[in-house]
């Protein structure tokens, strides 16, 4: 993912915004189900390994960031991997994460097979004893080097590439490789959808039709693959192009009596612990040797990251790594007065510690907060609780949240940054000394953002790789050793950022908001805190779910990969309340996703749960679903909620959306009852579906009363642009001129283009000031209405100072206006302003797209 830098001139130290907060961070991808890969692997059978393959893993300098191109450690895990553990190797196989102990069987390595190592590039002895030599790295190419690989091939060696290997320019490498970079080849990471064509034989056999990873992808280079067997594709779009194309991403060709297997990705170390990744690799890598390609079956699993049953795991107080455990169902641990919480005791037993505070800064304990469990409630104003005799500190620790985030207002310093827990040293900041963990610094409708700052990294970033609605409770796991900090939102991992080895400060720590700079408090957070447990260790993945899984089950928060049927679903609809986890009634929103799902079966099901009575949080999430799949089925469900006052509004909005003429019919039928703001919007909704029947009771209104239920019909009466409505909406005085603009509009789509043209008149009258955005909308009406003149209403905008108007003509110019006034455009494009060739130069031409070409040209 590219991320966009936004700097905010707020101090000297102002934090640097690493990824737009409506984006999510390239997320670590879920570890695979381990009975799935067992599945795969049984459809082959490895054959006896009668011969020992001598194997070079050749690696050189790491040259990217964090979990990314460290070709060194994934030489020596590999070697263990493949030749098994001998002296002077680490008992560890994984290249992801920390080093994780492997069982003794693990580590016996691939049958017959030795592995010897290569720093950038093999010997000449290496050359002449291998069988395969595999190449994971960045080696410049030289004459001597090809000559080399030639000679190897051209005897019968077996040559695997990975990733950055094939990265290059040297035109020499496509007779090898059959591929090699030119100068629009392109790179994108993120989520790589693998597609595999054939998967009934050989490398690819039983592996899905298609499956992601998450990783880079290469794409657009020079290529002669003739004679290829491309194994698995992946769709990327090239510079230029609108459509994507199938781009290779694994392949085998023959090359003189040897053969050649090349892959491209590899570019995060999680990938080379994906199992079915290493499927595909070693299958290659043993393809190419001239073995069966089931020779490294056996190793797929050794080490690899794979979801395992996971028992949850209670946090022991008298762990000597557990510095804090904060607990709100604890009631004895807390010291309230009449609700607000001046003191939170710490349950580790290690650090005989409390969290306080005092006055209007209080926030306060709510016995039913969180599905129907107690939590601290933070109001995000003032609340915070503090603790500035804390001690120690952390070079590596793991830290979990139990939340439920409320809204994240403001932007910046001190507005923004609305912190969770941080800690600090005396008189130091919390992102320069310590720990923050905070929402990030821009405003925000949904939980979006997550950003983990410190000791161990600075500089702000977006470390949740999906979002959320706010309301909603959630275990956030964040782990930190020396060289990752990767967060987890309900056992499911998220986003990372590169950690460094400094300790971070626990001089004092906080809960609700932050220490931005000498002991100024800033970033209180609106949210609820159930619990907050530290430990002055990096957990495993393994050992973080077994944690998360405990907190998940007390509160309860549905576990992230837990599958749920529809049926599943709609049963916890019946009792779906605010604070409860919206996991559970995600199978109702994939069914409607899918291309298969019934909808017609799903929306009648949906309204016989609203109508057998729900809360309003339920209620809301029904209607939101009936708006985009709803039909005449679903209007009696939806009508009776219009006397709810709880439910009204979601309801209105439901009937609003769904085309059918009964939706229009019960917004008519409840308009008499309707009261306050509910009447103003029922009748908006009704001009917004141009429902023509509630022309006459509308009129009805616009005569007999005033105030916002008068103001509503006229604007209403406006979108539908009946003919007998005309009259009575330009007879009113002082009527908005965004109102005339739609009436104009509507009068244009029905082709009563004179009435229209006497509307844009009237907002055009001499003398009169038109605010840019009327002028505008007028230009627009102007030229649909005569698009003959469209040449003579925009090429003097086109050459005035108004940068909105001209910005406004070129859109019109290249999007509805005639092909003929683009032309005289473009023909005058040298005698424009620099500023509307500019414009016209950026403008998108694919209407005209010899236009465009001209343009550029002129």
């Amino acid at each position: 993912m590219r991320t966009r830098i936004f700097v905010w001139c707020v101090g000297l130290l102002a934090p640097i915004w690493l990824a737009s907060p409506c984006r999510a961070a390239d997320g670590v991808p879920a570890a695979r189900n381990r009975d799935e890969v067992k599945a795969i692997l049984k459809a082959a059978h490895a054959a006896p390994a009668e011969r020992t393959l001598d194997v070079v893993l050749v690696a050189g300098p790491k040259d990217h960031g964090p979990n990314e191109h460290d070709y060194p450690l994934w030489q020596k895990r590999w070697k263990v991997l493949l030749g098994g553990l001998a002296e002077g190797d680490e008992p560890f196989l994984n290249t992801y994460g920390p080093p994780a102990p492997a069982d003794e069987q693990d580590l016996a390595g691939a049958e017959n097979v030795r592995v010897t190592t290569a720093w950038q590039w093999p010997t000449a002895e290496q050359w002449d004893a291998a069988e395969l030599v595999v190449i994971n790295s960045a080696p410049p190419w030289t004459p001597e080097r090809l000559a080399q690989i030639e000679a190897y091939l051209q005897r019968g060696g077996g040559l695997a590439v990975i990733h950055m290997t094939v990265w290059h320019g040297a035109p020499e490498l496509v007779p090898l490789f059959g591929i090699t970079q030119k100068r629009e080849t392109q790179f994108r990471h993120g989520p790589v959808l693998l597609e595999l064509p054939d998967r009934t034989q050989g490398i690819c056999l039983g592996l899905p039709a298609a499956f992601e990873l998450v990783d880079e992808s290469y794409f657009n280079f020079r290529t002669d693959l003739a004679g290829a067997d491309v194994l698995a594709t992946c769709k990327e779009t090239r510079p230029g192009e609108t459509a994507p194309r199938d781009e290779p991403i694994f392949w085998t060709r023959p090359h003189g009596r040897g053969r050649v297997f090349a892959c491209i990705p590899g570019h995060y170390m999680w990938t080379f612990d994906d199992p079915l990744f290493r499927i595909l690799l070693l299958r290659g890598m043993a393809w190419a040797a001239g073995e069966s390609p089931y020779r490294f079956d056996p190793l797929v699993l050794r080490g690899a990251r794979v979801a395992r049953p996971v028992t949850a795991q209670k946090p022991d107080a008298n762990d000597p790594d557990l510095l804090l455990w904060l607990d709100a169902s604890d009631k004895e641990t807390l010291s309230l007065d009449e609700g607000l919480v001046s003191r939170w005791q710490n349950k580790a037993a290690k650090f005989d510690r409390a969290l306080a505070s005092e006055g209007a800064a209080r926030p306060r304990w709510v016995a039913d907060a969180m599905a129907g469990r107690p939590a601290v409630r933070f109001d995000g104003q003032d609340d915070v609780l503090r603790a500035k005799d804390f001690q120690g500190e952390a070079a590596q620790w793991t830290l979990f949240l139990v939340t439920t985030p409320r809204s994240n207002r403001g932007s910046g310093i001190p507005a923004g940054f609305h912190g969770f827990f941080s800690a600090n040293a005396p008189g130091g900041q919390d992102y320069v000394t310590g720990i923050n963990v905070d929402m990030g610094g821009v405003e925000t409708t949904d939980f979006t953002c997550l950003n983990v700052e410190g000791a161990k990294g600075g500089g702000a970033v977006n470390l949740l790789s999906e979002g959320f609605e706010f309301g909603q409770p959630h275990v956030l796991a964040i782990a930190t050793d020396n060289q990752l900090t990767t967060v987890y939102v309900d056992s499911a991992a998220q986003g990372f950022r590169g950690a460094n080895d400094a300790a971070a400060s626990l001089a004092e720590i906080r809960v609700g908001a932050r220490c931005y700079h000498h002991g100024q408090e800033t970033g209180f957070v609106d949210a609820d805190v159930a619990e907050v447990i530290l430990y002055r260790k990096y957990l495993s993945e393994t050992q973080i779910a077994a944690v998360s899984r405990y907190l998940q089950d007390k509160y309860p928060i549905a576990a992230r990969d837990e599958p749920a049927t529809l049926d599943d679903a709609l049963a916890a609809l019946a009792a779906y309340d605010w604070g409860h986890s919206r996991r559970a009634l995600v199978p109702i929103d994939d069914a409607i996703r899918s291309p298969n799902g019934g909808a017609g079966d799903l929306e009648e099901r949906l309204a016989d749960v609203l109508q057998k009575g729900v809360s309003p949080c339920a209620a809301d999430f029904i209607c939101r679903r009936l708006a985009l799949i709803g039909t005449a089925r679903g209007v009696p469900a939806l009508a009776e909620l219009l006397a709810d006052p709880d439910r009204a509004a979601m309801a209105r909005y439901a009937l609003e959306q769904i085309p059918a003429k009964e939706a229009g019919e019960a917004l008519l039928d409840a308009l008499p009852d309707a009261k306050g703001s509910l009447r103003v919007e029922i009748i908006h909704s009704l001009g917004r579906r141009r429902c023509a029947a509630a022309a006459p009771r509308l009129l009805e209104i616009l005569r007999a009363e005033e105030g916002p239920p008068a103001d509503a019909a006229l604007a209403a009466l406006a979108e539908l642009g009946e003919p007998g409505t005309v009259a009575p909406i330009l007879a009113r005085r002082g009527v908005p001129a965004d109102v005339l603009l739609v009436l104009a509009q509507r009068l244009l789509e029905h082709g009563d283009k004179d009435a229209a043209g006497e509307i844009y008149d009237s907002l055009e009258r001499p003398g009169a000031a038109v605010p840019e955005q009327v002028a505008a909308a007028i230009l627009q009406g102007r030229v649909a209405l005569d698009p003959d003149r469209a040449t003579e209403r925009l090429l003097p905008v086109l050459k005035g100072d108004d940068a909105r108007l001209r910005g406004q003509a070129v859109s019109l110019l290249t999007q509805t206006a005639p092909e003929a006034a683009a032309a005289d455009a473009v023909n005058q494009f040298d005698a424009l302003p620099l500023a509307a060739r500019r414009a016209l130069l950026a403008a998108d031409w694919r209407r005209f797209p010899a236009l465009g070409r001209k343009a550029v040209l002129a």
